[in-house]
């Protein structure tokens, strides 16, 4: 089987659908050695990408996600290369699609919080994700709410949406050497117990919500978190 996965989103600037996609290459490349994959990839995904087998091939598509190029020629690599199956990793399927095509919807954050996008995003998402989806075998989202969302606003069947939770890379381990432990401390000064978030300012990412849940905490706590 050929299966074609979008590798666009790895770049040098990395964010959370392109750690995504990268950890998902990584983990395909250990278990699969069956099946051929042809990787979409972006002018700095060469790079990035490690040593993969020799049933993985990389193949340069530089139109820009969520562009009306990438809606033409997309399919038509499809097509070409004789794929079986698509996974798209971003919102942005094709809405015509040549052969059997994955989406991954990570959140429906463009239409939940419409005033942080220009309005063509918000355009784009209702009319053209919509009608990718629908057409979509199967789509892959990352918890029970955002599958709820998936039902909610685009009216999908629940059975065709699995839900697959994001899994932890190896570099975050709970066994933490006093050494580094001591390193942060000196760092951060921060030498009472704290609990640390990694998050940007924008709204859906709820940090107000996280600030009053830590203000709840703290009067309970017996112990002086930071």
């Amino acid at each position: 089987m050929k299966i074609c996965i979008d590798a666009r989103p790895v770049t040098e600037q990395m964010h959370g659908i392109s750690r995504y996609v990268l950890n998902l290459i990584m983990q395909l490349a250990l278990i699969d050695q069956k099946h051929e994959y042809l990787l979409l990839t972006g002018p700095s995904a060469k790079k990035l990408l490690p040593s993969l087998p020799e049933n993985f091939r990389l193949k340069d598509c530089r139109t820009p996600n969520y562009s009306v190029s990438e809606q033409a020629v997309i399919p038509w690599l499809l097509k070409k290369e004789s794929v079986d199956v698509f996974h798209s990793t971003t919102y942005s399927a094709p809405v015509f699609q040549p052969c059997k095509t994955i989406v991954t919807i990570h959140d429906l954050i463009p239409l939940i919080f419409p005033e942080d996008y220009r309005w063509i995003h918000t355009v784009y998402y209702r009319q053209v994700v919509q009608r990718s989806l629908l057409k979509a075998r199967r789509i892959l989202t990352v918890s029970q709410f955002s599958k709820g969302d998936l039902v909610r606003f685009f009216g999908l069947d629940q059975n065709r949406i699995v839900v697959t939770y994001n899994g932890v890379d190896d570099r975050f381990s709970p066994d933490v050497s006093g050494l580094s432990k001591k390193r942060i401390s000196e760092v951060f000064n921060m030498k009472d117990p704290y609990i640390l978030s990694v998050v940007n300012q924008k709204p859906h990412k709820n940090v107000a919500v996280l600030i009053r849940a830590f203000e709840r905490f703290m009067k309970k706590a017996k112990v002086p978190y930071k």
